[in-house]
């Protein structure tokens, strides 16, 4: 290849590790000093081929003076601070890496590298870097701790502990210092299997801090092992006053508030007299990870305080639609439009809202043949709405999503008829009703485009799925020779990351309650994934928890797989498996990528079909692009996409 064309890039670079591997670095060097000259090199050509230039000088005789060396050093620590900046830890690691290739036992590379790694979850190679940095600077407090830290994730918990002791002896007249190793000491031991010497640690910390944040997080846990739920909730309950927003604080009071027996015990702890405002802030955190019947009850109080609070309905409804009940959830709604009349958004009141439907007692009931709606006019754009209004306005959307998930279609165009003039014109896609308005918004241009009258007697196939699912939802097709049709299972913003066993998000609570009410062996077509094809992997990728973004897909697409297992196991389903849509401009690429390994693991098994009709998503005259037949709202796909999805089910 050279001889026809002595830049060829990948020959060059073939060449240099073969020879890098031959331990002929002089001549390994020179050529990917030639590969790096090449002008038409990539981002990831040219790092790659710096890599090794710098591995090499560190053998051959040119070897930069140490006056070089320092310099080197020190630009490359700028450059790795700046990635770091831009959380770019891939960048910052790579920099690092190409220090140690020159001087292999740099203390701040050692250390930057140990707690980069441990940051993207990377524990064995951090605590790699950190044995060797303890190994050449024993005597160094800040690589006994971070080693520690890499054990502790490692379930190394003796050997963790250990660095941990050491680490003390080196601390000097620093009594924060002190406190926060003992407290990481103390939890090793716990979780060794020494409560004991780990308490007797806590308790010194305590002692001298009554306070002290970590102190009371670990004595929480051993309280709730070895103690009781009164006690360990009110050490809880007074973490959260320190730190209102910590995540692992509020995960570990959902886990005891996922225990519906606990929730009189909170009451007991924080009294049941308390302005409607707490209940409702532990209401959210109760949501937030898991502890669903806590939160409906602990909103249910607040509402009941604060009876004109439209943030609250709304929030109470929301939480009732994760354990889908949504004739529970309508009731809710109904029943803050009766008592409050008099609130309004724009000339659309409660009353006139509620008149709309008064009939309906059950989310089911049918529209009245004579049923009469005020009319309602657009309001002056330039008003702008206040946050309680906003909140209205969301709960009213709220209730048309909710119609249109339990089939009973015939009252939306009223409905949304009466919503229209009070969201035309304005940019409530930018305020924090964006989701509410945004399921509004697709439901209405959907209903464009289809009949509202259901045959519900035909046979059901069901679609689970996100905010996709709402397009197919409802429509008739015909499936093994009969015509069906399809209900929809709607799990709002969930992605398949939020399925992964250790998760306690609520979206995940929100798939096991929606999920398995579709009978045991019924047909379930799964159309999850898009969501988790946005920000969320390539971010990963950049903070270096994966290597590429076929790595981090990999893992999601087999967490969705084992759930999809998990199901045919459990209810013996017919599942079908939908691509993710590939709408939203900037996500394509990944949805293509997350499509080509999912197809690839449901093809791989016998029992579950994929539905093969990605590539007609795309634009038949430039495959980069959505196909325009289908779109809809530039998220969502239209109608006429589901001729694809009643030809592949009957393949």
């Amino acid at each position: 290849c050279l001889q026809t064309d002595s830049y060829h890039v990948k020959s060059l670079y073939r060449i240099g590790v073969s020879l890098y591997n031959l331990e002929r670095y002089a001549e390994s060097k020179a050529v990917f000093e030639q590969g790096y000259s090449v002008k038409t090199l990539t981002n990831g050509e040219r790092k790659a081929f710096l890599k090794y230039i710098n591995k090499c000088k560190s053998f051959v005789k040119d070897t930069p003076e140490v006056g070089n060396i320092i310099s080197f050093k020190n630009n490359s620590y700028l450059n790795a601070s700046e990635a770091e900046k831009k959380s770019d830890f891939a960048e910052a690691i790579s920099i690092y890496k190409s220090i140690l290739d020159v001087v292999p036992d740099d203390k701040l590379s050692l250390l930057r590298l140990g707690e980069l790694h441990f940051h993207a979850g990377k524990y064995e190679q951090s605590a790699d870097y950190l044995k060797r940095a303890t190994k050449k600077y024993s005597g160094e407090f800040i690589y006994l701790e971070s080693l520690g830290d890499s054990l502790e994730k490692l379930s190394e918990y003796e050997q963790a502990a250990e660095c941990y002791g050491k680490a003390l002896k080196l601390i000097d007249a620093n009594e924060e210092l002190e406190k926060k190793i003992k407290i990481k000491q103390g939890n090793a031991l716990y979780k060794w299997g020494q409560p004991q010497r780990a308490v007797n640690l806590f308790m010194e910390v305590l002692e001298k801090d009554e306070s002290h944040f970590e102190g009371l997080y670990c004595y929480a846990i051993a309280t709730l092992q070895h103690g009781t739920i009164a006690d360990a909730l009110q050490i809880i309950i007074k973490l959260l006053t320190i730190q209102s927003e910590n995540k692992k604080v509020k995960k570990l009071f959902c886990s005891v508030l996922k225990d519906e027996s606990n929730y009189d015990i909170l009451l007991e702890q924080i009294g049941s007299d308390l302005p409607g405002s707490t209940y409702a802030y532990i209401a959210m955190v109760a949501k937030e990870y898991g502890a669903i019947q806590s939160s409906i009850k602990l909103y249910k109080k607040s509402l009941s305080d604060m009876p004109d609070e439209a943030s609250l309905a709304l929030n109470l409804v929301h939480v009732i639609e994760i354990v889908n009940d949504y004739e529970a959830a309508f009731k809710v709604a109904r029943e803050f439009f009766k008592n409050n009349p008099t609130l309004s958004v724009g000339e659309l009141s409660c009353e006139i809202f509620y008149n709309a439907i008064a009939h309906m007692k059950s989310i089911f009931t049918p529209l009245p043949d004579d049923l009469e709606v005020e009319t309602i006019n657009s309001v002056d754009e330039s008003i702008e709405y206040t946050s309680d209004e906003l909140d209205l306005l969301a709960l009213f959307c709220t209730v048309v999503k909710m119609i249109y998930l339990s089939g009973n279609l015939e009252i939306l165009p009223i409905l949304c008829e009466l919503i229209d003039p009070t969201r035309e014109g304005r940019n409530i896609h930018k305020t924090t009703i964006r989701n509410e308005h945004a399921y509004f918004c697709c439901i209405k241009q959907l209903l464009e485009s289809r009949s509202v009258h259901l045959d519900r007697d035909l046979p059901p196939i069901y679609i689970a799925g996100d905010s996709h699912s709402l397009t197919p939802a409802w429509m008739t097709i015909t499936y093994n020779n009969k015509q069906h049709l399809i209900n929809p299972l709607l799990v709002t913003g969930l992605k398949c990351w939020h399925l992964r066993p250790e998760s306690q998000f609520y979206p995940k609570e929100n798939f096991y309650n929606v999920v398995p009410t579709a009978p045991p062996g019924s047909d379930v077509i799964f159309m999850f994934g898009e969501i988790d094809c946005r920000e969320g992997i390539l971010i990963s990728v950049k903070k270096y928890v994966y290597e590429s973004i076929e790595e981090g897909i990999s893992v999601v697409v087999d967490i969705y797989y084992n759930v999809l297992r998990e199901l045919k196991n459990r209810y013996n389903y017919n599942i079908y498996v939908h691509p993710a849509p590939p709408v939203i401009d900037v996500t394509r690429k990944v949805v293509k990528i997350f499509n080509t390994l999912l197809k690839e693991k449901i093809n791989s098994v016998e029992d579950m079909v994929w539905l093969d009709f990605f590539d007609d998503l795309l634009d038949p005259d430039n495959a980069n692009n959505f196909n325009p037949r289908y779109v809809l709202d530039g998220t969502h796909m239209n109608v006429d996409y589901i001729e694809l999805l009643e030809r592949e089910l009957n393949k």
